[in-house]
């Protein structure tokens, strides 16, 4: 098995060579998709007291669509009946610190924490009153799904032609294709308790069919995703070219002279045709001599 240690001596004979290994990177296009704040009178001064972008939730399609955009018109709205559902809740949620470790947050924690920084005082000098308070108000906002503040979203017309518009997807109609998007939420919450405001971003990632992803890398040459439509379609026109020509017509590629790349059926053919007029050279020599003869 390919173990760490063989890994990390892998690594140190490419450095020694002067190469620097690349990782494989999936590019996938991220896009904002709503702001929501339990606060009604909620301004934008694009001041937080605290803001932790959290783990990313990977749900299919159709349970994304479920969740987010399944008014009609496409537009957005979180349905009550979803408050339960795990990715939208304000507590237990998971995040990583700059050096990579998991850890569980609420929204209660994130609170204190920064009401601690922000007047310098430790967690346990805070208050019983305003610890107190501050659960009341966070019993109240459980979930995405019970917020009944500010929002302001983008209709799911309005994603895709921004998606599309910025390069970072195409639509190809071929259901063999999908494109990677992580779509994320903005939670703003203040707390009146503690006069400060934290916001949360929650991603969500998931596949958008018939699109896909495209690459904007001017190094690298990535080529498309297989697709069964577009293999069947050059079949097609492959079974059509041959029915459309003679079958005693050899292709014409198979003539071309390439002293760089010579390919082994244009040589296989050229053979075959030095033969072909050898034994035609041969037969009308000995009707000379047979001519001759008589």
């Amino acid at each position: 098995m390919f173990n760490e240690c063989a890994s990390e001596s892998y690594i140190s004979n490419v450095s020694e060579q002067g190469f620097t290994p690349v990782p494989n990177v999936a590019p996938e296009a991220i896009i904002d998709i709503a702001l929501l704040s339990n606060n009604s009178r909620y301004n934008d001064d694009g001041h937080y007291d605290s803001l932790i972008e959290l783990n990313t939730h990977e749900l299919a399609f159709v349970d994304f669509i479920s969740c987010f955009y399944s008014q009609q018109g496409g537009h957005f709205s979180i349905s009550s009946l979803n408050k339960h559902f795990k990715p939208l809740l304000l507590h237990h949620q998971n995040y990583k610190t700059t050096d990579n470790k998991n850890f569980i947050w609420n929204l209660n924690q994130q609170c204190l924490k920064a009401y601690s920084n922000k007047y310098n005082v430790s967690e346990n000098n805070i208050s019983a009153v305003k610890k107190i308070e501050l659960t009341k108000e966070v019993f109240g906002n459980q979930s995405l799904a019970t917020n009944t503040g500010f929002q302001t979203t983008l209709a799911w017309d309005q994603v895709i032609n921004n998606l599309v518009t910025d390069g970072e997807i195409v639509y190809t109609g071929d259901n063999d294709h999908s494109a990677k998007v992580v779509f994320r939420i903005f939670y703003v919450f203040y707390s009146k308790a503690l006069d400060i405001k934290v916001a949360s971003i929650f991603r969500y990632k998931t596949d958008i069919p018939c699109y896909r992803n495209l690459y904007n890398n001017p190094d690298h040459y990535i080529p498309h995703p297989y697709s069964k439509l577009e293999d069947c379609k050059k079949i097609s026109e492959n079974r059509k070219t041959e029915k459309e020509e003679p079958k005693t017509k050899l292709n014409s590629s198979y003539f071309e002279n390439d002293d760089d790349n010579t390919t082994i059926a244009s040589l296989m053919t050229r053979q075959l045709i030095s033969a072909f007029k050898d034994g035609e050279d041969e037969d009308e020599d000995e009707e000379d001599e047979d001519d001759f003869d008589r």
